[in-house]
């Protein structure tokens, strides 16, 4: 069985989607979850790019994964 999960700063889950066979390829897992699919499609509610607090300076947010899961760009 597979698990996805996201947590934010505080270490606190905010996604989990479980229940892939674990001989699937863990990038098509993703791709098939709703998670993945609301994140392909642009319809998954990520904030948009903001400064850094007390800055100027501003960031998008990141998803970190492994090596098995290919890197690509929110729509």
């Amino acid at each position: 069985m597979n698990l996805l999960g996201v947590v934010d700063a505080n270490c606190c889950f905010t996604l989990i989607d479980v229940g892939a066979q674990g001989r699937d390829c863990h990038n098509s897992v993703f791709c098939n979850s709703s998670f993945g699919k609301a994140f392909s499609s642009g319809d998954l509610n990520v904030l948009p790019i903001r400064n850094i607090p007390g800055t100027s300076i501003s960031i998008p947010l990141y998803f970190v994964g492994d090596v098995a899961l290919l890197l690509m760009l929110r729509k």
